[in-house]
């Protein structure tokens, strides 16, 4: 990495540190080997679902990279250079021949809407994961699944399963299967958007076009743009995004244990 001209001085991290220890949680987050004949469902903080275990790293990944990126930015622009504009970088533990002017740099962190979408990308790929896992459990009663970890076979399974249409389908049939509506974090149409905007991205689009939003109004939403203009995710957008994600999947949960709960009293 470049040297500092004279007069320099790092700003590093400033004002962006805070420490906050929270005590360890007494649950237990897996391990439950017991039956689900004892006429009462466990709460669903004790659930041991295959998505929350991720869903908590790519929630972390969003914030702490939020983080780095504004400790990085403050970091140079609070660096004086004599000849600034000259000024190249390269990390020599890459090992790449990768090298990259400042100002190329910063204007790099200041566009973050490519890592928000590939944030956006995988959330909604766990979303689909957990719809498969929920309709195997509906599909084989096997409601001990809410707190044991599947076995390598049962993955296989959950993994074949297909669920047919977009969200609003596959999503509302769980629903309805479950006993639930869709007063989910903006509600069924917010999902919608959330799922065309999530395709736009994985396919490549960089502007909204009249078919995407014709699409839209099909399934019951809208989108906050009009054909041409540019699409892309800032730090508040995202973070709505994975709320109605996670909202949703949290619904699912609720049913899914009021079922269990229901069935266990049946038994």
């Amino acid at each position: 990495m470049a040297g500092f001209g004279k007069g320099s001085r790092s700003g590093a991290g400033r004002g962006l540190v805070e420490s906050r220890r929270k005590p360890a949680s007494a649950s237990v987050k897996s391990g439950y080997t017991g039956s689900m004949n004892n006429h009462d469902a466990l709460p669903i903080d004790l659930m041991v679902a295959p998505i929350w275990p991720q869903w908590q790293r790519l929630s972390r990944l969003l914030f702490s990279g939020q983080i780095a990126f504004n400790s990085e930015l403050a970091r140079w622009e609070t660096t004086e250079f004599d000849t600034e504009h000259g000024v190249r970088l390269r990390d020599r533990t890459m090992q790449s021949k990768y090298r990259v002017t400042l100002d190329e740099h910063l204007t790099t962190l200041r566009d973050r809407s490519q890592f928000f979408e590939v944030i956006l990308i995988k959330a909604y790929s766990l979303m689909d994961a957990h719809g498969r896992y929920v309709r195997y459990i509906l599909d084989s009663k096997k409601f001990e699944l809410l707190y044991r970890v599947p076995t390598e076979s049962e993955l296989q399974i959950i993994f074949d399963i297909h669920l047919t249409g977009g969200v609003e389908a596959w999503g509302g049939k769980l629903l309805t299967e479950l006993g639930r509506d869709w007063r989910i974090i903006d509600g069924k149409a917010g999902l919608i958007q959330t799922s065309i905007l999530r395709n736009a991205f994985a396919h490549g689009y960089v502007s909204a076009t009249q078919g995407m939003l014709d699409a839209a109004v099909e399934r019951g939403a809208s989108l906050p743009l009009a054909a041409g203009d540019p699409i892309a995710l800032t730090f508040e957008q995202c973070r709505l995004h994975l709320s109605r994600i996670k909202s949703f999947c949290r619904r699912l949960d609720g049913g899914l244990i009021n079922l269990a709960k229901v069935n266990s009293q049946g038994q």
